[in-house]
């Protein structure tokens, strides 16, 4: 590999690392007296948009635009489906979870997306790669154990001006769970369908599954729309972007900035370095919450990041081995 390949490669790992972690924070910035005042589904219907958007206009210099196929397209409604519900349960996860706590426990996806791996993929984990899912699987429940033993709270609404503890709720944590397994499955799908494509261009397979999307993000927008109200209080009024603040806006286009570097890591890379952006990712979340939110961070946190510093170099190492 080149330099300037190198270059791009570290470019890219660093601005989609940012980008997963500045994600809880801007969440929480968007709230206002601890609730949202938009509507998410919105902002994943708008984020969905900006990158079909986007791949429809680089496609629209190739000759390929004019062989749109729905056969190939309808492989990519299943992780777009994925990605939607996922889409709509992230935001209210800061009602129960504060960011580092996110990050920290959304790791173990690194488990199930090695799990899928072998049923999906047929690639199968080495023993380092096992040693290091233990490692990490076991930061996530130190952090828990943390949370329970230092009285972390169940109502988790955050008051700007005021000190933020760690904290989680067991309703949060089911919903993470929940949203994590429906994107570590999108991912690794993914993955395969357009490693299975590899010929076809990677602007015409990300206009596939953003146009999905689209589809079933705006779906849910017209459904609020017919029933006449939001989700996020209790008045009969529907408004496009009511509520939405500067943060909301920076929500839209930062994830859909990830989801363009997500897009060439998964047709030049694979799941593996997604999984390192999102590891990595936990250390800009806590310090972004550190500086903007006075976080209280504790020690199982610090004892919890220590084993992810550990298991995910190991995991990293034992990568070359998958699948032999």
């Amino acid at each position: 590999m080149t330099f300037v390949a190198k270059a791009k490669w570290g470019l890219l790992f660093v601005v989609c690392t940012m980008m997963y972690g500045c994600y809880g924070p801007l969440l929480l910035l968007s709230q206002v007296d601890g609730k949202l005042q938009y509507d998410p589904s919105q902002v994943a219907w708008l984020t969905e948009l900006v990158k079909l958007i986007v791949s429809i206009t680089l496609l629209s210099n190739q000759s390929i635009l004019k062989r749109f196929s729905f056969r190939e397209a309808l492989p990519y409604f299943i992780p777009a489906l994925c990605y939607f519900v996922n889409a709509n349960i992230c935001p209210r996860l800061m009602d129960h979870l504060d960011p580092a706590t996110f990050s920290a426990l959304s790791n173990i996806k690194v488990v199930i997306t090695t799990l899928l791996y072998v049923i999906i993929m047929k690639r199968y984990p080495s023993s380092l790669q096992i040693s290091a899912l233990a490692i990490l699987t076991a930061a996530s429940a130190i952090h828990s154990y943390g949370l329970s033993v230092t009285g972390g709270k169940s109502d988790v609404s955050y008051h700007k001006g005021e000190p933020m503890e760690m904290r989680a709720s067991v309703y949060g944590v089911v919903l993470l769970l929940c949203g994590v397994s429906l994107t570590s499955f999108a991912s690794v799908y993914t993955e395969y369908i357009m490693k299975r494509g590899y010929a076809v261009s990677l602007h015409k397979q990300s206009m596939y599954l953003y146009s999905s999307g689209v589809t079933f993000n705006t779906l849910a927008v017209l459904w609020k729309m017919q029933d006449g109200r939001q989700s996020i209080n209790s008045t009969n009024s529907f408004s496009l972007f009511q509520g939405f603040n500067i943060y909301s806006w920076t929500i839209v286009f930062t994830t859909a900035l990830q989801g363009f570097c997500v897009s060439v890591i998964m047709k030049h890379s694979s799941n593996i370095t997604k999984l390192v952006l999102t590891c990595v990712s936990i250390m800009v979340s806590t310090l972004m919450s550190m500086a903007l939110f006075d976080l209280q961070i504790t020690l199982y946190f610090v004892i919890s990041l220590s084993f992810i510093l550990i298991g995910l170099p190991l995991y990293m190492l034992g990568s070359q081995d998958v699948g032999k």
